[in-house]
């Protein structure tokens, strides 16, 4: 019998399933695991020549194909449950024609894009206890911003369901301390820096590329009101020389029947075309 590998002393009674290395006892075979970092688990998918293939070898591919399966029919139910394939749940509608009747409530003209866009699948703004609107927030934040307040390289941060009663100054310090969370790096005081920063919300469903500025002594609630949102708000944070690159949006008065039309639609959704979906993505 061939030696242990490990400690070269004594004759080697096991053989790593992983990696076929030889050891001789237990101790041995946690010095190699420590050591090499291997698992000691047997590869499944490893390749095994037809010679040496045999009913223990059958076995283990059976079994394999057969959690395989298993695994491809729990995602499938799972799927169809959350309706991510197909049509929405029965859930889903509800949840979304809460949020719709609540958001209208609070005055906010929220629109729905359809069942199957990216922008769409994102939206986990929910409604709850005492009609209170939690919104899902995607910040984008300038470099100069970036570099001033956190030290970190994101842009981009995701600040999932926030009570509109935050206040934008709320809004800010959560996006910076993601950011830096993001990076590992601590934040700084926000309070000290708040009037060097602005934020603007993007204006939906006008034309060009414009923006609202938003008063960060104000709650998300009262940002929101009389706007139009898609889905949920995108914001922009960035620093007050950098104003000048934002074109500020007008406010347009709308017809009354057009007003009317688009608060008592029973439609969840705007019409989607090709060209839409790229840019809702």
């Amino acid at each position: 019998m061939p030696e242990c590998e490990v400690c070269r002393k004594k004759t080697s009674l096991y053989r790593c399933p992983r990696c076929s290395l030889r050891t001789c006892s237990a101790v041995c075979v946690r010095r190699h695991k420590d050591d090499s970092g291997c698992s000691g688990e047997r590869d499944r998918t490893a390749f095994i020549n037809r010679s040496e293939y045999d009913e223990t070898d059958l076995m283990s591919d059976y079994n394999l194909l057969e959690e395989l399966n298993r695994g491809v029919d729990s995602s499938a139910r799972e799927e169809k449950s959350s309706g991510a394939f197909g049509k929405p749940s029965r859930r889903s509608k509800q949840l979304r024609a809460k949020l719709k009747r609540q958001a209208h409530t609070n005055g906010v003209h929220l629109l729905f894009l359809p069942h199957g866009f990216s922008r769409s699948a994102r939206n986990t703004s929910v409604v709850k206890e005492k009609g209170t609107i939690f919104w899902r927030l995607e910040v984008t934040i300038s470099e100069r911003v970036v570099a001033v307040q956190t030290g970190s390289q994101a842009e981009f941060v995701v600040l999932d369901r926030v009570p509109e009663t935050s206040t934008i100054a709320d809004v800010i310090e959560l996006a910076l301390e993601r950011a830096a969370a993001m990076n590992k790096k601590p934040a700084t005081d926000v309070t000290r820096q708040e009037e060097a920063l602005l934020v603007f919300m993007e204006a939906e469903r006008e034309k060009g590329s414009t923006f609202w500025p938003l008063d960060v002594n104000s709650t998300l609630a009262e940002s929101v009101q009389g706007r139009t949102v898609i889905e949920f708000p995108r914001l922009v944070l960035v620093h007050r020389s950098e104003s000048d690159k934002f074109r500020i949006a007008q406010p347009v008065s709308t017809e009354p029947s057009q007003s009317a039309a688009a608060e008592h639609s029973d439609s969840d959704s705007i019409p989607g075309s090709e060209g839409d979906k790229a840019k809702s993505q």
